[in-house]
């Protein structure tokens, strides 16, 4: 691996900037500025390879896919809902804080909890906007439910369970939380970038390494000579299946050796790798129509409330809920 991590000991923006919202505005109030895109490829190959500044014109060709990161980020914040507000004495006055907290109690922690990051902007600001990511789950369980004017005991019901919430992306107005957000999902990206890289060139040692094994085997087997026909023809059949393995070792290598052998291979991975963030992270709208208890229901006789929230994928594996909030810090968020 050879990009620099930060002194925290992450790929986090510090390692890109000094100003938290420095970068972002930078690139966005200049974005034709050829100066700010200059410095975006390069603080971006400081930290995933330096060696690719040795290749002739990498600025050039890297800068269109950092910008349309840069535009995928900005896409993925617009489409978040909210801002709710979020109010411990009054939380059920929203069907969506309602159906993610337990009670007020919890809506007082978490709001605790985030004011402890003490990274406000203005800590005499007492209006809060930020981001509220939170995990969910669904539950089968059998249940009574109401189908037109039945009764129906014994129905297969789905309730709803919101756990881990996070509040992240703290400003004091909409815009700056947005583009706190919109530098975390780019970090996020960027990072991404980097740990792959480092594990396909990872993954080029550990082929050159089996392939030095493979040859070892090969030259063992093919200067021995068995004693016996039969030891003679198991010699034989080894022999020609440490070749096929080692067949298929060398055509793995060459690929590998391909993608991330050279600074060009690895510019060319990362170009390749950057024009595609909706692969790294993307989002979509989740809509759920809850009752009071947050089971799932579509019966329009059934009251219940339809909570819209977003949800984020990486990697198409881990998924995080998200909504925007507003607050105000005052005496009953803080008890």
């Amino acid at each position: 691996m050879t990009g620099k991590k930060n002194q925290s000991g992450g790929f986090g923006w510090r390692a890109l900037i000094h100003s938290p919202l420095a970068f972002i505005a930078l690139v966005r109030d200049k974005y034709t500025s050829a100066q700010a895109a200059r410095e975006m490829a390069d603080r971006v190959v400081d930290i995933i390879d330096p060696s690719i500044k040795s290749i002739r014109g990498y600025r050039k060709r890297i800068i269109p896919p950092l910008l349309r990161c840069l535009d995928h980020c900005a896409k993925i914040v617009a489409q978040i809902p909210g801002p709710i507000p979020l109010d411990a004495a009054n939380y059920s006055s929203s069907p969506l804080i309602k159906a993610a907290f337990k009670d007020r109690k919890a809506v007082a922690t978490i709001l605790r909890l985030a004011e402890a990051q003490q990274i406000s902007p203005n800590e005499k600001e007492q209006n809060r906007v930020a981001l509220l990511t939170m995990t969910h789950s669904e539950s089968e369980f059998f249940g009574t439910s109401r189908e037109g004017q039945m009764i129906v005991g014994d129905a297969r019901l789905k309730a709803v369970t919101f756990s881990d919430h996070k509040v992240v992306g703290i400003a004091t107005t909409l815009e700056d939380s947005r583009q706190q957000l919109e530098k975390v999902i780019f970090d996020v990206i960027i990072e991404s970038a980097s740990h792959e890289l480092s594990d396909r060139r990872a993954d080029l040692g550990e082929l050159r390494e089996k392939r030095e094994k493979l040859k070892a085997m090969l030259k063992l087997f093919g200067e021995s000579a068995s004693q016996t026909e039969e030891l003679e023809q198991a010699r034989g059949k080894k022999l020609d299946k440490v070749k096929s393995y080692l067949k298929e070792s060398e055509s793995n290598l060459s690929a590998a050796k391909a993608d991330v052998e050279t600074p060009a291979d690895r510019l060319n991975f990362l170009v390749d790798f950057l024009a595609r963030p909706e692969n790294i992270m993307d989002i979509r709208l989740v809509s759920l129509r809850l009752d009071w208890s947050n089971v799932i229901t579509s019966n329009p006789e059934v009251s219940a409330n339809t909570i819209t929230f977003a949800q984020c994928a990486i990697h198409e594996t881990r998924r995080r809920d998200a909504v925007l909030i507003t607050y105000v810090m005052d005496k009953e968020n803080k008890e």
